[in-house]
């Protein structure tokens, strides 16, 4: 029962560090006391969730320093947002190609959704939407090697280090879902690669 709990706090704090990177509440060190403080909880499931975390690719451990925000300099995120490009134009170009009722309804869905974490201003539901968006388009390539590739080492990075302003990527999103629905591959690609290149280095 005891390391029922344990799981069941842990997992909580992980949602919770994780919900704060993403909406870049957290940057550079992670202090474990702090954030126990602040979740009302001991520094064991803090411990658990830095863990799971740090396998994730969303924090680093540096020795005898503790562990920090992960961060990429200009030249690996350019490499990054150039992998992205490649594998999110294949995808689209497979999501139409395969388009069904089903795929409609959901990619409706996430404009929904996007639009209410928009008026709320919760940045953190917002971009993890965004995580999951990205990974749906990604997903339809059924290419297990190209899902792979993608969520290990290129969206951690693009979450952890890049950022573009809400005002912005909700109208490329709704403009992109459009566009697929329309079947419209050129204008897709291009809402892509525009949307790709809206990416800040954080």
């Amino acid at each position: 029962m005891e390391k029922i709990i344990l799981d069941s706090v842990s997992t909580r704090v992980y949602k919770s560090l994780k919900n704060f990177i993403l909406a870049k509440d957290i940057n550079g060190k992670i202090n474990q006391e702090e954030v126990a403080k602040n979740l009302g909880v001991s520094r064991t499931p803090v411990m658990y969730a830095l863990n799971r975390l740090h396998a994730e690719g969303f924090v680093e451990l540096l020795p005898y320093k503790g562990y920090f925000v992960r961060k990429y300099d200009a030249k690996e995120f350019s490499e990054i947002l150039e992998a992205r490009l490649l594998f999110e134009s294949y995808g689209v170009e497979k999501i139409i190609k395969n388009l069904s009722e089903k795929d409609i309804r959901v990619l409706q869905n996430f404009i929904k959704r996007f639009k209410k974490y928009y008026e709320k201003n919760d940045i953190g539901k917002y971009r993890g939407l965004d995580i999951s968006f990205h990974n749906y388009i990604i997903n339809k390539t059924n290419n297990r090697y190209i899902i792979k590739e993608y969520k290990d080492y290129i969206m951690i990075p693009i979450v952890s280090s890049g950022f573009i302003p809400p005002e912005i990527s909700i109208k490329q999103h709704e403009n992109l879902v459009a566009s697929i629905i329309s079947k419209d591959l050129k204008k897709s690609k291009e809402i892509i690669e525009e949307h790709i290149k809206s990416l800040i280095l954080k």
